[in-house]
């Protein structure tokens, strides 16, 4: 039987950690659990925090979902609106019916406060007038119109980043407004990777029975590094694949399990907004010996180690190969000098729209297999865009059709070009003027033009403005739940712009097309 003190401390707890307080005592899972905070030690603090702005960086299957629902429902019941967006429909779906209905209708305290018969895919109202509505990312209707006191963006790098934009906008009348992101890492330097590097950078630190208190760090606590591009497994008891194996204390040796007493600590104090790093290093069910096999699995698949960098330990990561370099771009430099065009050829351009219109053009000579590259310029207008064109006397052109279509057409009008959309898994078609082409394929052309030779840079490329920069700005990443969950490849610029890596796949096309017709 509870005493008046136990009351007492539950009801101090309800009122000051409301989310911790029904995540201990009510909450049950979609399958009907209660929450295991025993071997999850990490997780009360995560729990009780009710920062304004939080950034969670992940791997999979750490209970953050759980934490989501639990903390979505608690604070609606508290008169507040919560606008809770997720990368699409399906996953929307998915999620609000398995995790949430669930939730739900196995958690009494739930029930109470959920207005019957106001519970649908998109909306869920509780009696204290808080609602909860769960968006699509890619349907930039749903940002409009909703008045938020939370907004909670799930799996960040794999939304529409140009509607994310608008979400802080649905706080604009809130009291008390907060913020929430969470999701898989992809690249480094993109989406929910740059977001933590701002945050105060909360990282789950173990404290072992020598004194020292320790991150755990795979390639520190589990394999060393013993020649270039060879590693061990640091247990002493681990002989093969498949064995158990654990953490090592890199100060006394000592062996760790994966539920060690621990305390989170920041590495960036003093910081505005608060992050968490978690990793099955220290949550999940997944245990290091499985951990040690993924490893094993993925040393020679890019794929697999991104994925393992990214789901496993919750760390952005660039494969190999997966980009252009500054030392691939040097490589493709030749002597030829910048605007020089024999008479025995023609020219060809592509062009970005935007604040500036990226211009690279190109020049094809007969006999030489692709296209030499000889000028890259950034103008305002569609003058000094045009006036390149003539300047050149360039043959055939694509255009950038959005998002400023107004000028796209102009230029294509006047100029005699062609203007291209982007469609995911569309071959290059023509209608007329407007071409239509797969985004991933268009930008793999040039990736694979650069180191074949097929695209040619002139001899002052590195010194050109921004050039260099923006075609090594985009990685090309595996998104799991793209082409209907079947897993895609794409393009991701990452927060750096791209301009003149998307006019150079402009410029292939309109070399192809040039080709085509001749």
């Amino acid at each position: 039987m509870l005493t008046e003190r136990d009351l007492a401390l539950m009801a101090g707890l309800k009122r000051d950690y409301p989310v911790l307080y029904y995540a201990l005592y009510h909450h049950r899972t979609h399958k009907g659990k209660p929450l295991d905070f025993k071997n999850n030690l990490w997780m009360k603090q995560v729990y009780a925090d009710d920062s304004r702005f939080m950034v969670f960086i992940k791997s999979t299957q750490n209970g953050i979902t759980e934490y989501l629902t639990c903390r979505d429902l608690v604070r609606a019941s508290r008169k507040r609106n919560v606008f809770h967006v997720l990368p699409n429909d399906q996953i929307l779906q998915r999620y609000k019916h398995e995790r949430v209905d669930r939730t739900i209708e196995n958690t009494l305290e739930y029930k109470k406060f959920i207005i019957a018969g106001s519970n649908n895919v998109h909306l869920l109202q509780c009696a204290n007038a808080g609602t909860i509505a769960y968006v699509a990312s890619g349907s930039a209707s749903q940002f409009t119109e909703f008045a938020a006191d939370d907004i909670v963006i799930d799996e960040s790098d794999r939304c529409e980043q140009e509607n994310l934009a608008m979400a802080p906008e649905r706080l604009s009348f809130s009291d008390d407004p907060a913020q929430l992101w969470v999701s898989n890492p992809t690249i480094v330097g993109y989406g929910i990777d740059e977001m933590f590097s701002n945050t105060d950078q909360m990282h789950w630190h173990i404290k072992c029975g020598c004194g020292a208190v320790i991150t755990p760090d795979f390639f520190k606590h589990v394999i060393r590094q013993v020649d270039d591009g060879q590693f061990m497994v640091i247990d002493p008891d681990w002989q093969r694949p498949g064995d158990p194996a654990h953490m090592v204390c890199d100060k006394c040796g000592r062996k760790w399990s994966k539920n060690e007493a621990g305390v989170w600590i920041p590495l960036n104090p003093g910081a505005m907004r608060r992050g968490y790093r978690l990793s099955k290093l220290f949550t999940a069910r997944t245990s290091i010996g499985e951990l040690v096999q993924n490893y094993i699995d993925a040393e020679k698949d890019d794929t697999k180690m991104t994925r393992f960098y990214n789901a496993d330990l919750g760390l952005a990561f660039t494969a190999p190969g997966a980009k252009l370099t500054d030392e691939m771009l040097d490589d493709a430099v030749t002597d030829w000098k910048p605007g020089y065009r024999p008479d025995n050829g023609v020219c060809v351009a592509g062009i970005d729209v935007g604040g500036h219109n990226h211009m690279v053009i190109g020049h094809i000579t007969p006999g030489v297999p692709g296209v030499q590259i000889i000028d890259m310029q950034a103008v305002r207008t569609p003058e000094e865009v045009i006036d390149l064109l003539h300047k050149y006397k360039v043959r055939c052109f694509v255009i950038d059709a959005m998002p400023e279509t107004r000028m796209s057409i102009q230029i294509a009008d006047r100029a005699g070009g062609f203007r291209c959309f982007f469609s995911k898994g569309k071959k290059d078609t023509v209608n007329g003027n407007i071409i239509t082409t797969d985004r991933t394929a268009a930008l793999d052309n040039v990736k694979a033009g650069i180191l074949s030779g097929g695209l040619r840079l002139p001899v002052n490329a590195r010194s050109v403005p921004d050039f260099y920069a923006h075609m090594t700005a985009s990685t090309r990443v595996f998104d799991e739940n793209g082409n209907g969950g079947e897993g895609s490849y794409d393009w991701r610029e990452g927060s750096k712009p791209d301009h003149y890596f998307l006019a150079t796949a402009y410029l292939s096309m309109a070399a192809r097309i040039l080709v085509m017709a001749r």
